[in-house]
């Protein structure tokens, strides 16, 4: 995983030019945290040069444009905690790990950096990056519900629910431990 500047980094543009559905839309949100000016953008390559996958380290330093593009949505960072945030496993290697090495390599990077705690948010229907994260070492520590309509936002956090936690267990392969 090398840090790359996301306002010249172009794997994202070609990258929405061969997706669609789905997939276009995730690149698309990709694309305005590029656009929002959310820096700390790491991606790493494939074999073939071409990028394998993408994701943000955000800081308590560079916090404040994620906050201006989603308000109210994360919880403020700490001087030793870093969100990981946009992670994105481009289609030509979906199924192949991507993720996990990305993710581990990213992790390390960000312990041997003094980041003491890191958070991530998944969707719950998102059966592959919870995969992901528990492979990497994240624990199911609560949701996040979040409020948008035209001129009302809101996130709260809560205790992960009956459902969350049997999408966990599924998706992460173990048991659920309370933190």
């Amino acid at each position: 995983m090398t840090q790359r500047n996301p306002a010249t980094y172009e794997g994202l543009d070609r990258e929405l030019a061969l997706t669609n559905g789905a997939d276009y839309l995730e690149v698309q949100l990709r694309m305005w945290m590029r656009e929002a000016g959310i820096e700390k953008l790491f991606v790493g390559d494939g074999p073939d040069g071409l990028p394998a996958y993408a994701q943000w380290a955000v800081g308590q330093q560079e916090q404040w444009p994620l906050h201006d593009y989603a308000p109210g949505r994360y919880p403020p960072l700490r001087a030793d905690e870093l969100l990981f945030e946009g992670a994105y496993t481009f289609t030509a290697y979906r199924r192949m790990g991507a993720m996990a090495d990305g993710f581990w390599q990213l992790l390390a990077r960000a312990r041997d950096g003094g980041a003491r705690s890191g958070l991530t948010y998944v969707a719950g229907d998102n059966a592959a990056s919870l995969r992901g994260c528990s492979a990497v070492g994240f624990e199911l520590d609560h949701m996040s519900r979040n409020d948008r309509r035209p001129g009302f936002r809101r996130s709260v956090l809560l205790p992960p629910d009956a459902a969350a936690i049997e999408v966990w267990e599924k998706s992460a392969g173990r048991p659920y431990r309370r933190q």
